[in-house]
């Protein structure tokens, strides 16, 4: 009610709130799509990680996933999708911590994926790029929920700079950003996310320009907008 102008984080909330924009506390407010970015410090490599216990071989396909293990960004799918997929070669790195890291760590010693999927925990920002710079697939889960349809998950565009294919599903900032270059499976769908993987580890490289998403544009963008919006006036 009492801002000058308003920020949206992602596409679905600028159009949801410009449908709404004769209601009284929104009327006549300058509105900016803005979501999130990356910062250029994601692709130096710096600090080395700390050991993992699995020795890549040079036909070894990795699949990263960073965020929290719960089931609310179904990781625990991921593990399904990896044990589904038959593939020895691929070897999955669950970067985070959360309330489903037990389960995980159960189900991957219960049917034997210790030398396919790897719990490395929480692991500083230093040392994120050192695993991505090795990374051949990202994985970012999406739900059919208002939620994920609504918010910005900022992991996508720490994924953008390294170019590399990442699975998705057609929901919200993904879709919206990556478009023809996302490879998409159905939410909630253990056997969508397995084919979705299998057509990912055939892809090289990715086609999309990430630096429009660095946060130097993002400044560039929103100083634009408050001289157009608010210094005229």
């Amino acid at each position: 009610i009492y801002a000058d102008g308003i920020l949206n984080a992602s596409r679905f909330l600028q159009q949801w709130y410009q449908k709404k924009a004769n209601c009284y506390f929104l009327r006549n407010k300058p509105m900016l799509y803005f979501p999130y970015a990356y910062n250029q410090k994601i692709c130096e490599i710096g600090v080395s990680p700390k050991p993992v216990d699995f020795s890549r071989n040079p036909n070894d396909i990795l699949v990263t996933y960073l965020g929290s293990l719960t089931q609310g960004y179904s990781t625990m799918d991921i593990v399904k999708a990896v044990e589904l997929l038959h593939h020895p070669e691929v070897k999955v790195l669950l970067i985070g911590k959360g309330g489903d890291s037990s389960d995980i760590e159960d189900y991957i010693r219960n049917h034997g994926l210790q030398q396919q999927v790897f719990l490395l925990g929480y692991v500083d920002e230093e040392e994120i790029p050192s695993y991505f710079s090795v990374t051949d697939v990202f994985i970012l889960p999406m739900n059919d929920t208002v939620k994920d349809w609504a918010r910005c998950p900022s992991k996508l565009y720490m994924y953008l700079p390294y170019r590399k294919p990442i699975v998705t599903a057609k929901i919200g900032e993904p879709y919206e950003v990556l478009k023809d270059a996302g490879i998409y499976y159905q939410p909630g769908s253990i056997r969508s996310l397995t084919e979705a993987l299998r057509k990912a580890i055939d892809v090289k490289s990715i086609n999309i320009d990430a630096t429009c998403h660095e946060w130097s544009a993002r400044a560039s963008l929103l100083n634009a907008w408050i001289e157009n919006s608010f210094e005229n006036k």
